[in-house]
């Protein structure tokens, strides 16, 4: 009878590292970036995520799960930049969700306590597009975002910043029962 020999120290290795590397890309794709140059600045670096505390805060009905965003290309119309096109929202509650409206928070990239500017999107209604987001579930909203780089430019000091984060978040929720929820400050 043979012995079967355990795995070798190579072997484990590139496990690690394969592990490794799709750790990595999994990040680089939830967190979409763009650098200065793409939005008319010559330093910033911009990132779009969803609002993670609010995800993870048991009282908040529905939060933005996950950010969708790209990068316009140049074109007649303007520069490169970051674009925002959609988001999923969970409804973590038990009640349909009939509209909802978005919220957007622009802070330093690498510290996301400290909010420079804030914003609303337009009240989504589902009603007419035939959804509603039922309890439990997820759906996908197409956004129009004012542009990120106008937005940016307007935050005080601007320039002492490397980057910012746009986080987007939920502020208020009108259930199909006629309730509603609103993000408290």
């Amino acid at each position: 009878m043979s012995k079967i020999k355990p795995p070798g120290l190579l072997f484990f290795g590139l496990l690690v590292i394969a592990f490794a590397a799709i750790a990595f890309a999994v990040t680089q794709l939830s967190t979409p970036s763009t650098t200065a140059a793409s939005q008319g600045h010559p330093k910033w670096d911009v990132s779009s995520m969803p609002d993670t505390v609010q995800f993870n805060d048991p009282s908040a009905p529905v939060a933005v799960y996950s950010v969708a965003s790209g990068v316009k290309e140049a074109s007649a119309d303007g520069p490169r930049e970051l674009q925002v096109k959609e988001v999923i929202v969970q409804n973590k509650s038990s009640k349909d969700v009939s509209s909802l409206t978005l919220r957007w928070t622009v802070t330093p990239l690498n510290e996301r306590t400290t909010v420079l500017l804030r914003g609303q999107h337009e009240t989504h209604v589902l009603r007419p597009l035939h959804k509603t987001l039922a309890a439990g579930h997820r759906q996908t909203l197409k956004l129009s975002l004012p542009k990120i780089a106008k937005i940016l430019k307007t935050v005080p000091n601007a320039d002492s910043y490397s980057g910012f984060a746009i986080i987007i978040g939920v502020s208020d929720v009108v259930f199909e029962d006629g309730s509603s929820w609103e993000e408290k400050d």
